[in-house]
């Protein structure tokens, strides 16, 4: 991920927030958990990219996906 990475909490039209993704695509799946030098997890769940901080039990979701994630 890059520094212009847009991480952001997501609004859908109806005005419910995405906060927190439970679960992974880990079924047919490769290369689909990542652990950053931070000590954050990364891996992804349909469009999303999620970051966890394991520490703080904080997520944050890069949402700039048109298609489901299938590979970090």
């Amino acid at each position: 991920m890059t520094a212009g990475s847009k991480f952001h909490q997501i609004t859908s039209l109806t005005g419910v927030r995405h906060e927190y993704s439970y679960g992974y695509r880990g079924r047919d799946a490769r290369s689909n958990l990542s652990v950053l030098p931070s000590g954050e997890l990364v891996y992804f769940v349909a469009t999303f990219v999620v970051v966890y901080d394991r520490l703080l039990d904080k997520q944050r979701h890069y949402t700039e996906h048109n298609e489901e994630v299938t590979w970090l």
